[in-house]
């Protein structure tokens, strides 16, 4: 079927193709002769005229205006390719992986769908789970990168261009994120906590997914139009991501391991917390100021 399917519409562009052929050939030499050239006209500028892309006009210009065209590639905006790559990589995981990723939001909204999720082991070895989470990294190191800059901490290192700094920002997270679970894990085998950090791993995986996926119209939106405003209800979401996810991830490591909940909890505060406290600080005294 699909063999027959494939000759007729070949058959079909053989055809159109011969039909322009046939009438551009039918055209040649029907074409009336050419007029002669025209001459030149010159038309001299006067004070209250401008020349515009090597041709005088008519149009009055008042004071000192100069037009400029400024001509500016796609290339140059680097923050478009950064929202594409970051779209790219949720639509190839919602695309190819479509039930691992509803499966991945789901667990965000209620337990049982959590521990449906943590019955695969191979959770850490999956591709969707790599694509959600680079995301997040695409968008927060956007939203830091944001702040830096309204901030106006990013005076100093104007002759660096601005996608090296988000590139740099992206690793500095990436490392951050990297380091947090080493340290996780070390802790893990001190204590012989392994079940109970694997668990909690898994619940940071899932709501920093959910978290980039959130935050990106806000990100979206504060790159083209920035505002304080924006920024604010971002960092207000994140923290408040952040904090539900320290609530469920004490009480998950705390039922694995039979550790008390509070003091899980506070060593969760330390590790969690302390990168977005140092952030705040950072940007209260701009925050506060506007």
């Amino acid at each position: 079927m699909f063999y027959k399917s494939s000759i007729t519409v070949l058959k079909l562009c053989l055809t159109a193709l011969f039909i322009l052929a046939g009438a551009a050939s039918s055209g040649k030499g029907s074409l009336p002769p050419p007029s002669p050239a025209a001459e030149p006209v010159s038309i001299d500028a006067s004070p209250n005229q401008a020349v515009l892309f090597d041709s005088p006009h008519l149009l009055p210009v008042s004071g000192d205006l100069i037009p400029e065209l400024r001509q500016q590639g796609l290339a140059d905006d680097w923050i478009v390719w950064a929202f594409l790559a970051g779209l790219f990589m949720v639509a190839i995981a919602r695309y190819l992986f479509p039930l691992k990723v509803r499966q991945i939001l789901l667990a965000v909204v209620g337990l049982r769908f959590f521990y449906q999720l943590d019955k695969d082991s191979s959770f850490f070895f999956q591709t969707p789970t790599y694509l959600l989470f680079a995301h997040f990294l695409a968008v927060i190191s956007l939203l830091v990168f944001q702040t830096l800059q309204q901030g106006e901490w990013l005076v100093r290192w104007q002759e660096i261009h601005p996608g090296l700094i988000y590139l740099i920002v992206v690793g500095l997270l990436a490392l951050s994120y990297a380091l947090k679970a080493g340290l996780l894990y070390l802790v893990a085998w001190v204590f012989q906590t392994k079940r109970a950090t694997y668990v909690y791993l898994k619940n940071v995986f899932v709501f920093n997914q959910f978290a980039g996926l959130l935050l990106l119209p806000l990100v979206f939106y504060n790159a083209y139009k920035p505002s304080v405003q924006v920024l604010i209800m971002a960092w207000i979401l994140l923290g408040a991501i952040n904090a539900y996810k320290l609530g469920r991830g004490a009480f998950l490591g705390g039922r694995e391991s039979g550790f008390s909940m509070y003091y899980l909890f506070l060593y969760l505060c330390a590790v969690e917390l302390a990168p977005l406290l140092v952030l705040g600080k950072l940007t209260s005294a701009y925050l506060l100021e506007t």
